[in-house]
């Protein structure tokens, strides 16, 4: 708000939020309301601090195309370091596609929350919901479907998401890609909406441990209502995950638990 923000659900505050994250090594504090924006790029050194889940909500305007993420990291080609996300609602605001639409644009956009080639990255006390694509998902710059004993260029490393939730996404609640060293913990994802997928096809899971993601640790999470509550898997043109541990999933009336 120092910067002109306002959070009435219907001023455009993106370039308040552009000016207040600067070029980085920046704590930038959000308060309660609704603040509009077009998508936030959040430089290295960078903490975006709101004052709680459903207190504090950043939705992506109206006029924002479907390839819009409403959170991710500057420079997914050179890379970003020390990035923390805490305490807010991220609203996709999927009402604003038509609703024969599928809500997803390809490879890794159209998610509330994505860190593509981020190391030492945090997403504490964060919910999201109605993703076109993914909640939130850790990645490569790009996805890649090279043939098994490949990866992605530009791995994210080093990423903690913790008390996270999520509904409503058209893909899956939370995601790895040809990323490793990556805690995901505490969280709960249900009821997705599966239109990333053709009608009448779905593979919406609660948590994806996806094509060449390596050390992965989901401890104490919870998935519900999902096509799959986890699952681990890769595209048949890429390197499967490995090295992953599940340690205390609560599945409810998942399609299928893993």
């Amino acid at each position: 708000t120092d910067y002109g923000a306002v959070g009435d659900g219907i001023t455009d505050n993106t370039k308040a939020f552009e000016a207040a994250l600067g070029k980085g090594k920046r704590m930038v504090y959000i308060p309660e309301g609704v603040f509009i924006v077009k998508g936030l790029k959040l430089p290295s050194y960078t903490c975006l601090i709101g004052e709680g889940k459903d207190k504090t909500v950043l939705k992506l305007a109206n006029e924002t195309p479907k390839k819009a993420i409403l959170i991710t990291n500057s420079s997914p080609i050179r890379g970003n370091h020390h990035i923390l996300v805490q305490g807010m609602t991220l609203d996709w605001n999927v009402e604003r596609l038509p609703q024969s639409d599928r809500t997803s644009s390809g490879n890794n956009r159209s998610s509330c929350l994505t860190y593509a080639h981020v190391t030492y990255g945090w997403v504490k006390d964060v919910a999201a919901r109605n993703a076109g694509l993914h909640c939130f998902d850790v990645s490569a710059a790009y996805y890649t479907y090279l043939g098994d004993g490949t990866r992605s260029r530009w791995p994210s490393q080093y990423i903690w998401l913790d008390h996270l939730s999520g509904y409503g996404f058209g893909d899956d609640g939370i995601t790895t890609h040809h990323s490793s060293h990556i805690l995901i913990t505490n969280s709960h994802m249900c009821d997705p909406s599966g239109r990333a997928h053709m009608k009448g096809f779905s593979n919406s899971n609660g948590f994806e441990v996806d094509d060449g993601s390596d050390d992965v640790w989901l401890i104490n999470n919870s998935s519900t209502r999902c096509f799959g509550g986890v699952e681990i898997k890769a595209h048949g043109t890429a390197s499967a995950a490995s090295n992953v541990h599940i340690i205390g999933h609560i599945s409810i009336h998942d399609n299928r638990s893993y």
